[in-house]
């Protein structure tokens, strides 16, 4: 029995035009982009400020269908959405600000 053919080993390095493979970095071996890591409590903000002014001016278009206060419920319940909506906005963007991108993980808050 013939024993196999082994190929030569390359006396050079290899060309400029093959590089070898490597494997793509996944996901979850990412670095963590500061940016995004904090700015992901902003992506419903958006929606809870609509949701928060529309559910208060819904009711005060209740209100003053029910109790005849045309357009005091509607005007003084959505300012109140508003005011409160960007209250919230505030208080949700200070938090990001002085929370590390690492405390959501160990669930500590500061």
């Amino acid at each position: 029995m013939a024993e196999p053919e082994v190929p030569p080993k390359p006396d050079s390095e290899p060309s400029e035009t093959f590089k070898p493979w490597k494997r793509p970095v996944l996901p979850h071996e990412r670095e963590a982009d500061p940016i995004r890591a904090r700015g992901g409590g902003l992506v419903t903000a958006g929606l809870e400020f609509a949701a928060i002014v529309g559910l208060l001016t819904w009711l005060g278009r209740y209100l003053d269908e029910r109790f005849g206060w045309d357009p005091w419920g509607t005007a003084g319940l959505a300012m109140l959405g508003v005011l409160g909506a960007f209250v919230l906005l505030m208080r949700r963007i200070q938090g990001l600000q002085h929370k590390k991108p690492a405390d959501k993980d160990r669930g500590t808050h500061e």
